[in-house]
């Protein structure tokens, strides 16, 4: 499998929703940049926990996620976009 590196704008999905639905301004809506590495064959984003809270991003179901080091967490987020 291939990866790619890219700079990509990331928002929390429900800010976004909320400003659709006219409960919340444009500019509230949380955001950041991020450089990050793409595996090719990679189903899921995993994100430091400072993008995490920098998007304000929920728990919103469990997973075992497993590291390519062997480390094993559990945890899964809100939606970004």
């Amino acid at each position: 499998m291939g990866e790619i590196n890219a700079k990509v704008l990331l928002e929390n999905t429900a800010d976004r929703a909320l400003h659709e639905g006219g409960f919340l301004d444009e500019a509230r809506i949380r955001r950041t940049t991020v450089e990050l590495v793409a595996d090719t064959g990679a189903v899921s984003l995993v994100l430091p926990q400072n993008v995490v809270e920098r998007l304000g991003l929920t728990t919103r179901r469990t997973v075992i996620v497993t590291y390519a080091d062997e480390r094993r967490e559990r945890n899964a987020r809100s939606p970004v976009r």
